[in-house]
This record gives C-alpha cells, sequence and structure tokens, in this order.
C-alpha cells in the first residue's frame, strides 16, 4: 500500500501494537506516515500536499472513525 502512494495515514490507538506497528512499516517505507487516533488530528494543509494520501487502520480501530477519517480527506 505504501508503494502506490505519497503519503500514508494510519488510524488507531498510539498504543495499539498492530497500529504502532503499521505506522513503522509506513515510516520504513520511505513515505511521510501521520498516525492519527481520530479525524480531529489530520493535518488538513500538509496532508493537501500529496496527490495520493493511503489510510489503513489498525485492526481494533472502530468502524466510525475510520470513516470520520475518510470523509475528512474526501473535502480536501
Amino acid at each position: 500500500l505504501a508503494q502506490q502512494c505519497d503519503a500514508l495515514v494510519v488510524v488507531g490507538g498510539r498504543h495499539s501494537a498492530n497500529t504502532r506497528r503499521l505506522a513503522e512499516i509506513g515510516e520504513k517505507s520511505g513515505k511521510p506516515t501521520f498516525h492519527i487516533e481520530t479525524s480531529e488530528e489530520l493535518d488538513i494543509n500538509e496532508l493537501a500536499k500529496f496527490k495520493t494520501v493511503a489510510i489503513t487502520a489498525g485492526a481494533s480501530t472502530p468502524e466510525t472513525i475510520i470513516k470520520d477519517v475518510i470523509e475528512k480527506l474526501k473535502a480536501v
């Protein structure tokens, strides 16, 4: 996924081992990676600089939070 985008947003708890691992993989890919817990943490001005932004989430991240992030990014 990281190879197909300009930046990566990882949604999920900062204390979640699964989510932290996803963010670590994104960072190691060399892509700008943003680990957030909610859509309120999105830096829209920063993300607007990228043509393609991929979203991934930890296994325990509630679907409503993921949907909120997607909707906020669509508005950019």
